[in-house]
């Protein structure tokens, strides 16, 4: 076993000479598909726009077509370029210079015997992880070039051992992207799918008329792509487990390969209708900052993750059982792109032992000192705060859990007396992520609203209104009327109107207990509520004004649009084929009528339901 802090010189990896072959031709139909894509495109848009200035100057019957082709040519180009160009984004806080140094001193090691680069970052998240990022040769350096990303879970449970094996275990797939042109080039064959498909999903409703073709042709593509690279990304993983093996050694990289695969499957694993472990840490590290406590001094996310394993122990310990045994009778697909643990012990002459030899010590304090804990519970608060009501939601606890007193969304909230009126007022505190001033201003730093993946101030408020929406329906008014101005040296500014409850304090709580909040805007009762309860709360409930969605998605805005397709459609028809007399142009036309009118009426009863 080699020493930490001696360099490695394991044997070169040998990756079979077809999988040059195969990443290189799949790079020539990528290559052909982006090319043909922006073939047509820019096509579309030449002719539409030479047609339109020819039809000009003459009669004002022949702009239909020219204008279509224009408006199609155009957006289509445009979503092509940012699927194209549009660099993958890194969630995670990044990780102070003076936090944890004794933890950024061994990814600082692992680094030089692997003989790749250090990080640039290393990004905590609160989902179960241990992840490994580089550009590579084939991206330009903005933004990190490479990142570590590492869940809190695994810093808090994980030995120091086995955290040295996983890290090194991803650097080794670093090294190979170093090495070998085609490992990179495969990589990046695998973002651009993904990028392609998000900017083509993520249109809205009206343009998947458009966005619809492509999207096939290139899903069918990264299918064939993915099943193709399957065994490839397989014999890649054998390879770094061989190369992380020959720093911590056979044996000790085989228990802590087990160690680790089996607490991630085991804190993000469900029964039946009981949560994930690591759901129920965040959600109780939530329902703790909604304490009064939580504004004087931040809850420490790693003390609640060792009590909550130690309250659900008997849980984990279940888990933890059946996923060593489902460990032995793993069967392997043909597109699983990770062999079965089972076959990557054996091929490190290993064999999977029992659950309790690969159990968490929750008395494990070496790594993580009180003060660091502390500063990390203060980044993970600061900026995953939506990430903690998404886990506490999906536990199925409440997530308004603490009205009355301070209950929290993306920011913390209490209601008071209004001055003006008496009733309660929703009102902003002054809390970590929030800066809240005398004169109704709510300010946050740009760069924090740039390091958890908001680009734009139209996304920040539109990410804003999606936080607040569950306890909408306890406002007399939805904050339609807001000014939002920014400013990228003093920050970003949110004004927000006078907002009273429709309801006092104690029959928002009553009404909690009852009302569904998995479904915010809904009237519905919660399953486990009785029949009397139901009774009693149904006048209440029938008095909450539901959330305004928008017009065009409201059963008058669906009618009014419905009617306006099937005019559109008959009047198309009836003035083209009359007065132009183009049947092709009005068959297309209407074609494109009828499947906007469909993909419509799809997102609206999708946003319904």
């Amino acid at each position: 076993m080699a020493r930490p802090g001696t360099s490695l010189s394991p044997s070169p990896f040998k990756m079979p000479f077809s999988f040059s072959v195969a990443v290189l031709a799949w790079a020539v139909v990528f290559s052909v598909v982006i090319f043909a894509f922006g073939v047509l495109y820019t096509t579309f848009l030449v002719y539409g726009v030479s047609s339109f200035i020819e039809a000009s100057g003459g009669d004002t019957k022949k702009w239909a077509f020219p204008l279509i082709m224009t408006l199609t040519g155009g957006f289509l180009l445009l979503v092509l370029i940012k699927a194209t160009f549009e660099r993958p984004r890194i969630d995670g806080v990044p990780l102070a210079p003076d936090v944890l140094g004794q933890f950024q001193e061994l990814v600082q090691q692992c680094a030089r015997d692997a003989g790749v680069p250090a990080p640039d970052a290393i990004l905590l998240t609160p989902t179960v992880c241990c992840e490994a990022y580089s550009s590579g040769p084939l991206e330009p350096a903005t933004g990190f070039r490479s990142a570590l990303r590492i869940g809190t879970p695994l810093l808090a449970l994980a030995s120091e051992t086995d955290l040295t094996s996983v890290i090194f275990h991803e650097f080794a797939h670093l090294t190979m992207r170093r090495q070998l042109w085609a490992t990179s080039i495969s990589y990046k064959l695998w973002q651009f799918c993904s990028r392609f498909v998000s900017a083509h999903r993520g249109v809205g409703c009206w343009t998947w008329v458009l966005t619809i073709p492509p999207l096939l042709v290139t899903v069918a593509l990264f299918k064939a792509f993915a099943l193709t690279m399957a065994g490839f990304r397989r014999r890649e993983e054998y390879l770094a487990d061989s190369f992380a093996a020959n720093y911590i050694g056979n044996a000790q990289f085989c228990h802590s390969l087990v160690a680790v695969a089996g607490l991630m499957h085991s804190l993000e694993s469900k029964d039946g209708r009981e949560p994930a472990l690591s759901a129920l840490i965040n959600a109780e590290f939530h329902a703790k900052l909604l304490s009064p406590e939580s504004a004087t001094t931040t809850p420490n996310w790693f003390a609640t993750a060792r009590d909550a394993i130690g309250k659900h122990w008997p849980t984990l310990v279940r888990r933890f059982r059946n996923i060593i045994v489902y460990y032995e009778v793993e069967r392997q697909s043909v597109t699983d792109t990770h062999p079965p643990l089972r076959d990557r012990v054996r091929r490190l002459q290993g064999f999977i032992g029992e659950a309790q030899d690969y159990l968490p010590d929750l008395d494990r304090t070496v790594y993580l000192p009180e003060p660091a804990e502390r500063i990390l519970s203060d980044h993970l608060t600061r900026l995953h705060r939506h990430d903690f009501y998404e886990a506490k939601r999906e536990a199925g606890m409440n997530p308004l859990e603490g009205v009355g007193t301070t209950f929290h969304t993306a920011f913390a909230c209490t209601y008071t007396p209004c001055p003006r009126c008496g009733q309660y007022e929703l009102t902003l505190t002054d809390e970590l992520l929030t800066a809240y001033t005398d004169d109704g201003e709510l300010r946050l730093p740009w760069s924090d609203i740039k390091s958890i993946g908001i680009d734009d101030a139209a996304s920040f408020t539109n990410l804003f209104i999606d936080l607040m929406r569950p306890f909408w329906r306890f406002l007399r008014d939805r904050p339609d009327e807001r000014t939002l101005t920014v400013n990228t040296q003093s920050g970003l500014t949110v004004t927000l109107q006078h907002w009273h409850c429709v309801a006092d304090t104690a029959e928002i709580e009553a009404l909690l207990k009852l009302l569904s909040t998995t479904s915010p805007g809904t009237r519905r009762f919660n399953e486990n509520a009785t029949r009397s309860d139901r009774e009693a709360a149904a006048p209440m409930a029938a008095q909450i004004p539901r959330s305004k969605r928008p017009f065009f998605y409201r059963p008058v805005g669906c009618i009014l649009v419905v009617t306006a397709c099937f005019a559109a459609n008959i009047l198309g028809m009836f003035v083209l084929h009359t007065m132009v007399g183009n049947d092709k142009v009005a068959s297309t036309v209407q074609t494109l009528t009828i499947v906007a009118m469909i993909s419509y009426t799809f997102q609206y009863f999708r946003r319904k339901g």
